[in-house]
């Protein structure tokens, strides 16, 4: 019963975190009016806020319109796969826990718009390496360059970088390998299965810290 609470918990602060999202990706008043469809403007009832369950229900597809407004993927993820983690971890203060909530917020806004706002990533960076300095550690170093290289090359957004930065600066180097390897193996199947041609990358990094926060929570 206690596990059912606070998943229910954590699905109902996804879902709002979500909804604040979806409001910046389409420039909407945050926090000003209900929720609703984005494209012909339908208040939405109480059974189609239900987490997961209702975005299966609708088919993705807004009851008023038919406009669709999600996939699979993405509601597996968000709406199920986040609160269930976050709920089978205990709540605390560390910083990796705390910073999986603006990364969903991004991860959002970067599958639906293929953009996020990453800018206050910089800030978080920024504090981190102020008041948490991590040890210096060569290897995380070259491969942050190796990243770089590839946000040159247009391999990576300019908006992942700052997002790869903080989970080198909240991990140590086997659970920024562990977290690098999940996320570009789970990033290569979704591309061969859907052939997109550009994916957002900051899904799949969110997928990957959730499950580094799982396999290394107790270690």
């Amino acid at each position: 019963m206690t596990f059912l609470l606070y998943f229910l918990l954590q699905s109902t602060l996804a879902s709002t975190i979500l909804c604040l999202a979806d409001r910046a990706i389409h420039q909407r008043p945050l926090f000003s009016t209900r929720s609703h469809c984005f494209s012909c403007g339908h208040n939405l009832s109480w059974y189609e806020l239900i987490p997961f369950l209702s975005a299966l229900f609708l088919r993705f597809r807004c009851a008023n319109c038919q406009q669709a407004f999600g996939s699979l993927g993405e509601c597996f993820l968000f709406e199920l796969l986040f609160p269930l983690v976050m709920a089978s971890l205990p709540f605390d203060f560390q910083t990796p826990y705390l910073l999986a909530y603006p990364l969903l917020f991004l991860a959002r806004e970067d599958s639906q718009g293929m953009a996020a706002h990453t800018d206050f990533v910089w800030v978080i960076d920024s504090l981190l390496l102020i008041f948490q300095p991590p040890a210096f550690n060569w290897p995380l170093v070259l491969l942050f360059l190796l990243l770089l290289f590839f946000v040159l090359q247009e391999s990576l957004g300019l908006g992942d970088l700052p997002v790869f930065l903080l989970s080198f600066l909240v991990f140590d180097l086997h659970h920024v390998l562990f977290l690098l390897f999940l996320a570009s193996t789970s990033g290569l199947f979704a591309f061969f299965q859907y052939q997109h041609k550009k994916m957002p990358m900051i899904p799949f990094l969110l997928f990957s810290w959730l499950f580094t926060l799982l396999v290394f929570r107790f270690k």
